[in-house]
């Protein structure tokens, strides 16, 4: 008796390039979760520029000769709920970081693929300005690595979330 004779085709030209299909969806789909952790830690940073005005007061100038000053209702003005207000415009209370230090809180546009090691992306507070002035802010009203560190607990969930939204749009692995 015989044994039947059962053969299977398998092409590995389609086989190769089903993986590489495969490869690219979750090189974009990483790609994608770090670019989403990238906007929340900048939202985080932007945030933390943006917080209630860290001074009510300002010292005496001496390039234009002008007296000490204390803001008035700052910060003694109280809302209905016994909480201080905190009330100047946006463009400048004292000690409300705005203009080219908030605009230039950036990061990397496309995350670059670093083969084995991974995904890097970055954020950055750039702009040449910046240069002189954010490592003595830094230091003085810390609001960089705050809000890195507030963002820590976020990253896993967030990266995991874009994550599966690129391989959803993508049509799945």
């Amino acid at each position: 008796m015989t044994q039947p004779f059962v053969s299977a085709l398998v092409r590995a030209t389609d086989t190769k390039k089903a993986l590489n299909d495969i490869d690219k969806k979750v090189k974009k789909a990483t790609m994608a979760g770090v670019r989403e952790n990238q906007n929340v830690i900048k939202k985080n940073i932007r945030r933390k520029l943006r917080g209630k005005p860290r001074w009510g007061r300002r010292g005496p100038s001496t390039k234009y000769g002008l007296p000490a000053y204390e803001i008035e209702g700052f910060p003694k003005t109280k809302d209905s709920k016994g909480r201080n207000v905190a009330h100047a415009p946006r463009s400048g209370p004292p000690g409300k970081f705005s203009g080219d230090l908030y605009a230039g809180v950036k990061s990397r546009r496309i995350p670059k693929w670093m083969g084995e090691e991974g995904v890097m992306g970055w954020v950055k507070i750039g702009n040449r300005a910046n240069n002189v002035k954010k490592g003595k802010l830094e230091k003085d009203f810390p609001y960089f690595v705050p809000a890195v560190e507030e963002s820590q607990p976020e990253v896993k969930a967030t990266f995991e979330k874009g994550w599966s939204k690129a391989i959803t749009k993508s049509g799945g692995l």
